[in-house]
């Protein structure tokens, strides 16, 4: 760690000497050159100054990114996309705010970072990195998302926040998708450090050896996170989306996304977020009134099934040609209907999802 940021303030004191002409841009030595880099092109960053002295100021800064029709400007950010570089550079980001120390506002970045989207394992996150006077801060992580097979993709992303000078703060995320790397991503690569001034950490080989790894072991649930909650579902469960309706917070799964059968079904409703003072005597009370007027014959009591911070009330729904067992269950902020239907009996198989979803929900939130 004390090499990596010691060579980051080497090459930051070189590039700051760079100024005489013919020498290439950097972020801190800022001048424009539309053929400076081969694998990036030049972009503006506009950004207002609300602590101008008088009227308010249009900063602006030149920032290089990867060179690519895929690329989308918005003011104070710019995106861009190529050779598996998701690639996105801010100025004065809302995250990184006026008067904050680098340092201090990157970590809201990594709690983002921690909670990426299809999620399924960190197999590294490095500790954050920063100079003496906290201008500069920086992160990175090598990740296993979930791919639409339901196996794990490699993933890095390398966070970087630097104070360039007075109401300039500029961050720097990089995503590099191991799936979708090419020729040109280690050029393009190079070029960003080259540029931007810092030294990332992108090892592709240790990265697939951790993707194979998991892929070679796969396990028997995935994670999901719909509806506000997060939970775990066996691995062929998928969302019926014909089913599923976001309106009234009703999701339904099951067994290559059908709903409707029998053996291998779950669905759950969630009836409200938000922080309770709840005891099992009073939420079988609660439930009672909510199914008075169910028609299907209803019985709710105490639940034969426990799980460790969490109030579970037992619910059985049953007519002629259908039972549906279920709980209804508060924990983290969470009041949730979760239950499984069957035609005639509900095997120990099914049930297991249940109690499975129940010991793993949590809220996303």
């Amino acid at each position: 760690m004390i090499k990596k940021i010691a060579l980051v303030a080497l090459s930051l004191i070189l590039l700051s000497g760079c100024s005489g002409a013919g020498k290439k841009p950097t972020l801190v030595n800022q001048k424009e050159d539309d053929e400076a880099y081969s694998m990036l092109m030049q972009a503006n960053l506009l950004s207002d100054d609300a602590f101008a002295p008088t009227e308010v100021e249009t900063i602006k800064m030149i920032a290089y990114i990867p060179e690519t029709a895929n690329s989308n400007s918005y003011g104070d950010g710019i995106y861009t996309y190529s050779s598996g570089i998701s690639f996105t550079v801010s100025l004065n980001d809302y995250l990184f705010d006026y008067g904050k120390y680098a340092d201090e506002a990157i970590l809201d970045y990594k709690t983002d970072v921690e909670d990426t989207y299809d999620l399924l394992e960190t197999v590294s996150i490095s500790d954050i990195t920063f100079n003496e006077d906290r201008t500069i801060a920086y992160f990175d992580a090598v990740q296993l998302i979930e791919n639409y097979e339901y196996e794990a993709t490699g993933q890095y992303t390398f966070i970087y926040l630097q104070e360039v000078g007075p109401n300039q703060r500029i961050s720097v995320r990089v995503t590099i998708d191991l799936a979708e790397c090419d020729k040109f991503t280690s050029d393009i690569l190079n070029q960003i450090e080259e540029y931007y001034g810092f030294i990332m950490n992108f090892n592709q080989d240790e990265i697939k050896a951790a993707q194979d790894e998991y892929n070679n072991n796969l396990p028997d649930v995935r994670k999901i996170s719909a509806g506000g909650v997060k939970f775990e579902l066996p691995r062929f469960y998928e969302e019926d989306y014909a089913e599923t309706d976001y309106a009234e917070d009703y999701y339904a799964y099951g067994l290559n996304g059908d709903a409707y059968d029998a053996e291998n079904n779950i669905s759950f409703n969630v009836l409200a977020q938000e922080e309770l003072v709840v005891n099992e005597e009073d939420l079988i009370s609660v439930v009672n009134e909510l199914f008075v007027d169910e028609p299907l014959k209803a019985e709710v009591g105490k639940s034969d099934f426990q799980s460790a911070g969490k109030v579970i009330v037992s619910v059985k729904l049953s007519s002629d040609d259908l039972i549906r067992q279920g709980y209804i269950v508060y924990a983290d902020d969470l009041l949730v209907y979760v239950y499984t239907d069957g035609s005639g009996s509900i095997s120990d198989e099914q049930l297991e999802v249940v109690h499975h979803f129940i010991d793993t929900m949590e809220n996303a939130y």
